[in-house]
């Protein structure tokens, strides 16, 4: 499996700000790639705001592509260069793990789906009953 990153903005950084990022990105992507199932491109944009002043705000924005799908996170922004990327990963992970999970839901079946009506029936009439006892309760409560 291969992966591929590819970065814009980095040219108006300082040179070891351009290491910073590159090093990090080279963490994570075989960890992007294990979590994508396939082959991954990676789009890394840091831009640098606030220049006059002393400190800059960086904001990070990262888009994969993988398998015909793309993951984007784009509202990461830090004051410090190295966490604003590691943040950006992390969201970039999450986003990997929520969609992987929706698609291995798809396929299961539900449990109440494979019993047979007469269970099902029982069972929304034991709900049924609970919901009056509690209902009865509350009104004694007040």
């Amino acid at each position: 499996m291969t992966y591929q990153a590819e970065y814009t903005g980095l040219k108006e950084l300082e040179p070891l700000e351009q290491t910073i990022v590159k090093g990090i990105t080279e963490q994570y992507l075989p960890k992007l790639e294990r979590d994508a199932h396939n082959d991954v491109n990676l789009l890394v944009h840091v831009k640098g705001y606030n220049k006059g002043g002393h400190r800059s705000k960086y904001s990070v924005h990262l888009k994969l592509i993988y398998a015909t799908k793309v993951a984007n996170v784009d509202n990461v922004y830090d004051w410090d260069l190295p966490k604003a990327v590691h943040e950006a990963f992390v969201a970039l992970l999450n986003v990997l793990k929520k969609q992987f999970a929706l698609d291995g839901n798809q396929y299961k079946f539900r449990k109440s789906e494979n019993k047979n009506a007469e269970s099902v029936k029982r069972r929304e009439r034991y709900v049924q009953g609970n919901k009056r006892k509690m209902n009865a309760r509350r009104r004694t409560k007040r």
